[in-house]
Formats: structure tokens, sequence, C-alpha cells
């Protein structure tokens, strides 16, 4: 019986195949739980690679398996470490011929596919330096920064949340930083004496 259900990129639960022969070849002890839309479940257990049986909707490994094999849409989970009870468990001659018929053997032939790097991304919006902010600053520092702007509200562009904020500075900061009059800021607000 050919039944490569494990290796094909277009079955539905492809993820399911790869996952079980993954543990397979690590050498790993645990419980694939299988739960479908029609409120079925069904398990594979492995211990240190071999896979010790399956069960799904009242079969058991070879026909369990078959039966998973026609699943379009099933949810799973791999819980390590866990042997879970089957009813019916699998000599290792018939495990590896199990895992032979699903295809084990070629999931272990195939080329390791490495991931494409990621594009750069075209445009980030960049944040001015911090420092530059008349509310950083303290009063003696904000005096002398500040003589030489204009009256006119500056913007300064910051990044909140992955979102670009342009912010402007209100000319009154500037106005009073030129007269060198004492100037203290508190909590981003600017306080006379």
């Amino acid at each position: 019986m050919d039944m490569k259900v494990g290796v094909r990129r277009d079955s539905p639960l492809y993820e399911l195949w790869k996952t079980l022969f993954y543990n397979c070849e690590t050498g790993n002890t645990g419980t694939l739980f299988i739960a479908t839309d029609q409120n079925r479940s069904g398990q594979i257990v492995l211990h240190k690679g071999r896979l010790i049986g399956a069960a799904y909707n009242g079969e058991y490994n070879l026909s369990a398996l078959m039966a998973l094999s026609y699943l379009q849409d099933a949810r799973f989970s791999y819980s390590p470490d866990l042997i879970f009870p089957v009813p019916e468990t699998l000599l290792p001659e018939e495990s590896a011929l199990l895992l032979e018929q699903l295809g084990f053997q070629d999931y272990l032939n195939e080329p390791v596919s490495t991931p494409e790097p990621l594009a750069p991304p075209t445009d980030i919006p960049r944040a001015q330096h911090p420092d530059t902010s008349p509310s950083t600053l303290d009063a003696t520092q904000s005096a002398e920064h500040t003589e030489d702007v204009s009256d006119t509200a500056q913007t300064i562009t910051c990044i909140y949340r992955g979102q670009k904020v342009v912010k402007s500075v209100a000319p009154t900061i500037q106005a009073a930083s030129k007269s060198k009059s004492s100037v203290k800021i508190y909590r981003g607000q600017v306080v006379q004496d």
C-alpha cells in the first residue's frame, strides 16, 4: 500500500505529518493530540522517536493513520514527555514499516530549505534625537541652546508605539529661553518664577 500523505505539501495536515516526522527524527518522546471540527480526537504516541501507536475515531495504528490522512482540517498539539495510553501498541518492525509508508524516509531525504532573506524596509520614519527637545533640557541648557531659534514653532518627529508622531514646540518656550529669564520645566511644562 502506497500512502505518502506525510510528504505532500498540498496535504491539508502537512504540518501534522511534519511535526510527527521531526519528533521521530530527533528521538523525542511525547504525544500528538488531534482534534477535528466534528468533535473527534486522535493521538499519535512516540517513545524515543519510535512510533508506539496511533488512535483516531475508534481506529488504531494503520487504520487510524489512514483515517487521519483523509481529514481536510484539524487542530493538533504536541505534548512532550507524555506517553498517552493507546489500546494497541506497535512492535518496532511495525512502527518502522508504518513510518516508511507515511513517507518518513522521503522526509529525511528532503533538502533543508533556507528561508529567503527579508527585503529591507522601504520607508521607516526616523525620529530626531530627543536631546534637541527643549523639554528635556534644564534651564541653563535651554537658554544656551535656543538663542539662535526663531519665534516660529518647530516640529519634532518621534516614534510612539510604532506610529510617526509630529510634536510642535511652542514659541513661548523659545521666547522665554531667549530672554535668559529663569525657566524651569516640570513634567514637560514651562514653569516661570
